[in-house]
């Protein structure tokens, strides 16, 4: 290490010199168009009298040695690990730094704030020396003598580290201030015996089954609108979120977020022939001022959006429905038949997560959050099949919302695909 001390000493001495004897240059390089014989030659002269007539080792001497030792105070949280990277370049310096003090230093692992740690740049023979004294004991100038000859003034010792025993830290150690944000909660207490005890409580990592947003479900008639989009703020047939649109109400409202809807196509219970209504779920708008007195025409905000508002939406009380998959209650029994699901009673085939429309409704007795049963039906499969009772179950749905004659669900377990024409009984359907 200290070969490398001397090595980039003499490195930036003779970088020093150097620099210090070339002329300005009038022009820039860049600039030259041709080479300067002239120059070419100063320069060829200055480098052979570098070379030629090294520097001295009285010049060498007193650039290394040049001027008074340098103080540094002790800091609070420093150690003799991070004072031997700092001054050495390498912190297992510290037994060298240590067994330099170890008159001051009774115990390397208390090193107190306030001492002074004076180091004097050694030479090109000697290496750099280090002392730590105590602050009322540092003078404030050190004689040229002690600059002069820095190496005898803290000579390092014999000092034999295997023959020590490194005593333990005299001051106890009590618990942290603060504990991270990111650490699970802790609590801190010390018993009859002097020991530090961490009681770590177990981090709940159960985050629940998040919500997701019902994008279409199934109700027995159309739905009754108190307001209609008529357009919107870009001129577009749609709008996203955040974006203005205009609605026409019959009346200031009460209530300032509503529910956007669209109703969609009829879909029919082949059992009874009832027919109900898919509606699609658009997104909530926030109502803000009238643009239009006369027509009661007002602006609104599309704050949450399942779907693009469309011109033409029609606008209902209530929020953007949701719904979970988990699975709340135990499998009751209903007598009812998967009829359609998402996109209407044209969707065959569904999988795990899917919505799905039942027929029954609450008249079958099916309730929402209610868990139901899938069987398999034969016939939906193979129009020549001769099996007749006893369907295999496949799955299980969770209904989510009702209405008298339909009710919307969701698969919450599938081992098989799940078809229309599937019902929640094992009687088969006729």
């Amino acid at each position: 290490m200290f070969k490398h001390v001397r090595r980039t000493t003499a490195l930036v001495a003779l970088a020093s010199s150097f620099v210090f004897a070339l002329p300005v240059l009038p022009v820039a390089l860049a600039q030259m168009d041709e080479p300067d014989l002239k120059k070419e030659a100063l320069y060829h002269r200055y480098f052979k009298n570098l070379n030629e007539n090294p520097t001295s080792e009285e010049k060498w001497q007193s650039a290394v040695t040049q001027g008074a030792a340098q103080t540094y105070t002790l800091q609070s949280g420093d150690t003799l690990w991070s004072l031997s990277e700092t001054l050495f370049g390498d912190a297992n310096f510290w037994p060298k730094v240590w067994s330099l003090n170890v008159e001051q230093i009774g115990n390397p692992h208390e090193i107190l704030p306030n001492q002074n740690v004076q180091f004097m740049p050694g030479t090109t023979g000697e290496a750099p020396s280090l002392a730590v004294t105590d602050p009322a004991a540092v003078e404030e100038t050190v004689s040229e003598e002690a600059a002069a000859a820095p190496a005898e003034a803290a000579a390092p010792k014999e000092f034999d580290l295997s023959t020590v025993t490194i005593p333990e830290p005299t001051r106890k150690s009590g618990p942290m201030g603060r504990i991270p944000g990111s650490l699970p909660g802790w609590e801190y207490r010390q018993d009859t015996k002097d020991k530090l005890i961490f009681e770590v409580q177990k981090i709940n990592r159960d985050f629940g089954n998040p919500s997701n947003n019902l994008t279409n479900f199934v109700i027995d008639a159309d739905t009754e609108e108190i307001g209609t989009v008529t357009e919107t703020e870009m001129g577009l047939g749609s709008a996203g979120e955040f974006q203005y649109i205009v609605v026409k109400l019959p009346s200031a409202p009460a209530e300032k977020n509503l529910l956007v809807v669209k109703d969609m196509e009829a879909i029919k219970d082949p059992r009874t022939g009832e027919k109900g209504r898919v509606v699609q779920v658009q997104g909530e708008i926030q109502i803000l001022e009238a643009v239009n007195a006369e027509e009661n025409l007002y602006r609104a905000m599309v704050r949450r959006v399942v779907d693009l508002v469309e011109v033409g939406a029609k606008i209902v009380s209530g929020r953007i429905p949701s719904y979970n998959t988990q699975e709340e209650s135990e499998v009751g029994t209903a007598n009812a038949q998967i009829i359609g699901g998402h996109y209407g009673e044209k969707r065959q085939l569904f999988s795990d997560q899917a919505v799905v429309y039942l027929n029954g409704g609450s008249k079958a007795g099916l309730t929402p959050g209610q868990m139901y049963p899938i069987y398999k039906q034969f016939a939906n499969r193979v129009e020549t099949t001769k099996a007749k009772i006893n369907p295999r179950a496949i799955g299980r749905l969770k209904v989510i919302r009702t209405s008298e004659n339909f009710a919307t669900a969701v698969i919450t377990q599938a081992s098989d695909d799940v078809r229309t024409g599937d019902t929640t009984t094992p009687a088969v359907a006729e």
